[in-house]
């Protein structure tokens, strides 16, 4: 009886080591901040315009290039991650935006073979002006939940802006994790955060927040666009931009409470565009939402298969 008491608490305490080592940040200290401004201008094939007339917009869930096998418990392998961010640049370089807000990027994770996704586009895109906020930090990510062997393991992952124009200031709002989740599935949750940045286009400052808003519980995405709405009220300057995966379709309160009490507009041109899923569209949960802005044009890049979502664009007059 004493050895079988004794195994049990040797399992006990094997497993809570393990999962306090799980949940743990993989990579942090020196090694990675968790949110920064990077600067690769010193690449001499870019060029940035001295006093722009236009300024063209995009946001990408980009789903860590994961195309069709989106968090299904089925593995991807190198070459099709590769592939993947390779039909990302090459549709992305057609529409050639100046901004680039981008979710769901892996900087380094065993999921996507440690491709430190958001370097491998700013030198496919030409885009040198980098701000970053890391959403997702742990040593061992248990999901899909089965078979084991799907795991994705290690997970460093984030949101980014990528910019043709000098981004000055960056600034996040931290979003608590839903309550409606149980308290150790919030353990490995991602973090959802908004991340604002400045950026000077010519002689104009633009101010563009990246947000990525709670996707499986409603009243928590609520909260989450509320606490927004409130905290950009609260700025002296108010933003020019909300670009992102609102998980909310134009119709929904969330974006309509967004939409109303920034007084703000809607880029899209045509109420039948759709972003998700890619491969065979339904609903439009993307959005690129604006104010002091005259919008020439926008839309929605179809075909590109390389995440589960697909591209919205929208091209200002300054």
């Amino acid at each position: 009886m004493k050895t079988l008491s004794g195994l049990l608490l040797l399992l006990l305490i094997t497993c809570a080591g393990f999962i306090y080592w799980a949940q743990s940040p993989a990579v942090n200290g020196d090694a990675w901040t968790a949110e920064a401004i990077k600067d690769f201008s010193n690449l001499d094939v870019w060029g940035t315009p001295d006093n722009p007339t236009e300024l063209k917009v995009a946001t990408y869930n980009m789903g860590y290039a994961s195309g069709q096998k989106n968090n299904q418990p089925i593995a991807l392998n190198k070459a099709e991650v590769k592939e993947n961010l390779d039909m990302m640049i090459l549709e992305l370089r057609d529409l050639n935006p100046d901004v680039l807000c981008l979710q769901e990027v892996d900087f380094q994770a065993a999921r996507t073979f440690n491709y430190d996704q958001m370097t491998y586009l700013v030198h496919g895109l030409h885009l040198p002006y980098v701000a970053y906020v890391t959403t997702w930090n742990k040593n061992y990510l248990p999901w899909p939940y089965w078979p084991v062997s799907a795991h994705f393991g290690k997970i460093l992952s984030g949101q980014v802006i990528l910019s043709r124009y000098p981004i000055t200031q960056q600034t996040t709002k931290h979003f608590t994790k839903p309550v409606e989740n149980d308290f150790w599935y919030n353990w490995f949750y991602l973090d959802r955060i908004a991340q604002e940045a400045t950026i000077q286009v010519g002689k104009r400052t633009i101010s563009i927040w990246n947000v990525h808003f709670e996707a499986f519980k409603t009243p928590a995405r609520m909260r989450q666009i509320q606490e927004l709405v409130a905290h950009i009220q609260q700025q002296q300057v108010s933003p020019h931009i909300i670009a992102g995966d609102f998980n909310s379709p134009p119709e929904a309160e969330g974006t309509r409470l967004a939409i109303t009490k920034l007084k703000l507009k809607d880029s899209s041109q045509n109420p039948h565009e759709k972003s998700i899923p890619s491969w065979k569209p339904v609903k439009k949960i993307d959005h690129i939402l604006y104010k002091d802005l005259q919008l020439k044009q926008g839309g929605v890049i179809t075909g590109l298969e390389a995440s589960d979502h697909l591209p919205v664009w929208a091209e200002f007059k300054l």
